[in-house]
């Protein structure tokens, strides 16, 4: 659910951080179309206004300096090449090349424990992006064991951040309703609820309501499963 608007999103604003403005309004437009295509209209304003304003910032910036360079320290360096390996990892997910696309992934996972070495809470959080793009491939595929262990392990290094602001507790609500998911279709309504829960926790929390009245409405559903109490959600 929302997961490649959100993940789009989340490569823009990692780009805005190291200066690639550029990058940054393309990985925008990409959010747009996925959220388009979820129908969620109140992220494809915020996304649509978040790239207006960075195309601002562009025009301010070529007037101000047409021709200015930099060099980038090693991290960053690393940063942008695990964005362009995710970036890769999606377009070839998109096409249903899924072992070209986790082999990518793989070598970001790589390039985020070099980080990690060196700025342990950058390499966390860009080793949970990678492993939360692998668990969606791997859940494409039905290999639900292998997602698991993937949104489980992206859900570790998230929670080993301090201090996560309100997107990254965003994205720990979208793998939380992944792991649900998964539950649901492997017929574990218990558990899938339990995910449920913690996800719309993250999303009140957050000020998320349009998802998190998604997530209601999939208790509400599971609620009516004959061997579950009949307690709703409201």
């Amino acid at each position: 659910m929302y997961l490649d608007g959100r993940y789009h999103q989340t490569l823009g604003y990692l780009h805005i951080q190291f200066g690639n403005l550029d990058q940054a309004c393309l990985d925008y437009l990409n959010a747009i179309e996925a959220f388009q295509r979820d129908h969620d209209e109140m992220a494809v304003i915020q996304v649509t206004e978040r790239l207006n304003q960075l195309n601002c910032e562009l025009d301010a910036e070529l007037d101000a300096s047409p021709t200015a360079t930099s060099n980038p320290s090693l991290p960053v360096r690393l940063k942008i090449e695990i964005l362009r390996l995710c970036r890769l990892g999606l377009r070839h997910s998109h096409q249903y090349k899924h072992q070209i696309a986790l082999h990518v992934l793989d070598r970001g996972l790589q390039l985020s424990d070099i980080l990690a070495d060196i700025d342990q809470q950058q390499g966390q959080y860009c080793a949970a992006i990678v492993l939360g793009m692998m668990g969606k491939i791997y859940h494409a595929q039905r290999y639900y064991l292998f997602a698991l262990a993937s949104f489980r392990a992206s859900l570790e290094a998230y929670g080993s951040l301090e201090a996560p602001d309100s997107a990254t507790q965003g994205r720990m609500a979208t793998i939380l309703c992944e792991i649900a998911n998964i539950a649901e279709m492997t017929h574990h309504p218990d558990i899938a609820i339990e995910y449920y829960l913690d996800a719309l926790w993250y999303l009140n929390a957050t000020g998320q309501q349009p998802q998190a009245k998604q997530v209601i409405e999939q208790l509400n559903k599971l609620y009516d499963v004959p061997h579950i109490a009949g307690m709703k959600v409201s």
